[in-house]
């Protein structure tokens, strides 16, 4: 019997990208806390983002290259009679352009060329 309801924290994540992104990548294996002992949690993206989608046993893909930017995903977690709400943040970001605005230097003393 589920007395209880399931326990989730909200989640941060950085996703950094480099070049094309392959298909159904695993981002993060999400885990809410229960204190049924048998419960069998199912977890759900309950807002609209084509970009992410999670697998009933928590683990979060990115179905296709997600879009640059700050992706506020609404967590659904149940235990069969409980359902409890989080939320999980991804920040997507292009390497490539982080990369280009932090130019490299390298400066080499006593190298002769031969």
């Amino acid at each position: 019997e589920n007395r209880y309801a399931p326990i989730a924290e909200p989640v941060q994540i950085s996703l950094p990208l480099f070049g094309d992104t392959v298909i159904s990548q695993q981002v993060l294996n999400y885990t809410a806390t229960d204190t049924d002992p048998y419960s069998l949690l199912v977890y759900s993206v309950t807002t609209q983002d084509n970009d992410f989608f999670m697998c009933p046993n928590g683990t979060l893909l990115s179905v296709e290259k997600p879009a640059i930017g700050l992706h506020k995903l609404t967590v659904s977690i149940s235990d069969g009679k409980h359902t409890e709400l989080s939320t999980i943040a991804i920040e997507v970001f292009s390497l490539e352009s982080e990369a280009a605005s932090r130019p490299l230097t390298i400066r080499l003393d006593s190298v002769s060329l031969e």
